[in-house]
This record gives C-alpha cells, structure tokens and sequence, in this order.
C-alpha cells in the first residue's frame, strides 16, 4: 500500500552522521511515511547501522546499489518510492525537530504539485544563514519569486508530487554535481504555483569533509560550467521571456562563482578552468542584478584573469564571515 510521503536519503559513507539524520525523522508517530534508504555502495559501517534501524523501525526501508553518484541515488529512490510525494534528504543533514509532521500536514490538506519550505544553514555547529519562503501578492511562480530575490535550487528543500516528477521525466543528471541546479528549475518552471511551508524544516550542514562544498576542485568547477551551458540551452528555449531573463540572470551568477575559484588552482589546472571560462563568459551578459553586476562591466576591462584575483582577495578578506 503506498504512502504519502517518501523520504528518499542517499547514503555513502556517513556512518557517524546518518543516526542524526534518521532519528530527526523517526520521533514522529505517524505512520503515513516512508524513510528510503539507499546505500550507494558504503564501505564503511553505513549499511549496518541502517540496517539494524530498519529492523526496529518498519517504515525505514535500505536498498543497496552499487555506486553511482547523488543523482542515481536519488533516481533509484524516485523510481521505488510509494509516496504521493517525494522529499530528498541528505544523509548528513535533518530536518528540524517536529517539521516532518509539518510536512505530512500541508501535503495531507493541500493539493500542490510542489511545496517549498525554510532552512537553516549550520557551519561548525553555529547557524550562518536562515531562509523562509518569500512572500509575494499572487501566484507564487517562479518568475515572480525570481525577480524578488536570487534563488537557491537545493533539491532538498521541496516536497514533489511523485506524479508529476515522473510524468514529466524529471530526474537527476547522472554523472555530474551540481545536479539540484540543472534538474529544479526545469521542474519550478512548470508549475503555476509553488506553494510555500513557511517554516524552517530543513538543517543543512555545510563544509562536512568530502562534500562539494568543502573545497574548491576542478571537476566540480568543470561541472558548474558545463550546467550553465546546459541551463542556457534550456532557459533560451523557453516561450516565456519574462521566466526566459529571470533564469538566465540567477544562473549567471553561477560563472562568477567559478570564476571566483580560479586563483586556487595552478598549472594545468589553471589553464584547463580558464579556458572553460573563456568558453561560458557570454553568460555574463545576462547579468542584470547584484554585486556581480559590477564584475560583469570589469571582464571586458581588466580581463578574466585579473578580475578573478581581484574576486579571490576579495574572497580571503571575507573568509572569516563567509559561508
């Protein structure tokens, strides 16, 4: 019998962290959910324990695949899950204490295809960020969230009715990172109303050792700019040229990101990420908003090199406040 709500959590190698990440979900005492696990070919302990879990709570199912990635993780969940919705669920994060019956409640009493709700982004166990829904007069659409403020594409901050993911062929690019900003905006931009939770249901735990966002690499940068082409392609082709603006606008700022990383690389490395720069610059040009408005005007003067070590100074005197 199927569910209201699957939870699908990708799991490789987090042993010491995803007891955390389940026991937010499992002080709840409705049954109307599912917890998937999918151990993505662990080789620590992770298994074990979630198995053991699994053995004492019947709603946490595990399923083993070899490993694939975050993406074919979240795939394979889509794709096993009973829920009417779906909410992916990193397995070194939670969720707030008391938001998943929260959750259960707005999908229970409402009829949306996607709901969107808060978060608190933790750093070395102190909040750095907190993040609600914005209000707006209207239809909450994604062109109107967009122009009020720069949006974030964490997959994991929605609840998606799995219908309407599926039925749409919406699922994570395999192979690649930064498949929250490829996949999300081509499903919000279907959607006449993203509904809004107005709570902070959601504890993102950033810069754990290994993610993506510890450290600057080259693959990830490399990834970055092969999804702004793709998004490019994407948002270009889009019949609504207000949506058309706004996205290609929020998916700029992904460049500068990039571009602001070049300093850390040497060599090779150096010459590889610059001439992918080189190659996704004409993005810049659809920068309208922002403190990158300004280094938009600065390429063409000084040159992507110099802007960039401008960027990385900027970066290191800001490093004890950034996040």
């Amino acid at each position: 019998m199927g569910k209201l709500l699957s939870i699908v959590i990708p799991v490789y190698n987090t042993y010491s962290l995803i007891e955390r990440c389940l026991d937010s979900l499992l002080k709840s005492k409705e049954n109307c959910f599912e917890v998937l696990i999918i151990n993505d070919g662990s080789t620590d302990n992770s298994l074990l324990l979630c198995e053991q879990i699994s053995a004492i709570d019947k709603r946490v199912k595990v399923f083993t695949k070899t490993n694939g990635g975050l993406s074919s993780a979240r795939n394979y969940g889509i794709n096993v899950s009973t829920g009417e919705y779906i909410q992916f669920l990193d397995s070194d994060d939670c969720l707030a204490n008391g938001a998943i019956d929260i959750l259960i409640d707005h999908a229970k009493n409402c009829d949306f295809d996607v709901y969107e709700f808060g978060y608190k982004t933790i750093k070395n166990g102190k909040t750095v960020e907190e993040y609600l829904p914005i209000q707006i007069d209207g239809e909450r659409t994604l062109a109107n969230i967009l122009e009020k403020t720069h949006f974030r594409w964490y997959a994991w901050k929605y609840l998606f009715r799995k219908s309407f993911l599926v039925s749409n062929g919406l699922f994570f690019p395999e192979g690649i990172n930064y498949e929250d900003v490829y996949l999300i905006p081509r499903a919000l931009s279907l959607v006449s109303h993203i509904a809004p939770i107005m709570i902070e249901a959601y504890e993102y735990q950033l810069g754990r050792p290994g993610s993506i966002t510890s450290k600057p690499n080259l693959k990830n940068e490399l990834n970055r700019l092969t999804t702004v082409k793709k998004n490019f392609e994407f948002f270009d082709s889009l019949s609504d040229r207000r949506l058309k603006m706004e996205l290609l606008n929020n998916i700029s700022k992904e460049f500068y990101a990039s571009l602001s990383s070049y300093s850390f690389f040497a060599g090779e490395e150096k010459k590889t990420l610059l001439k992918e720069l080189k190659g996704t610059k004409f993005i810049v040009k659809y920068t309208k908003n922002g403190k990158q408005k300004i280094v938009r005007f600065l390429i063409p003067l000084f040159g992507l090199r110099i802007v960039a070590k401008l960027l990385h100074f900027r970066r290191m005197v800001k490093k004890h406040d950034s996040f």
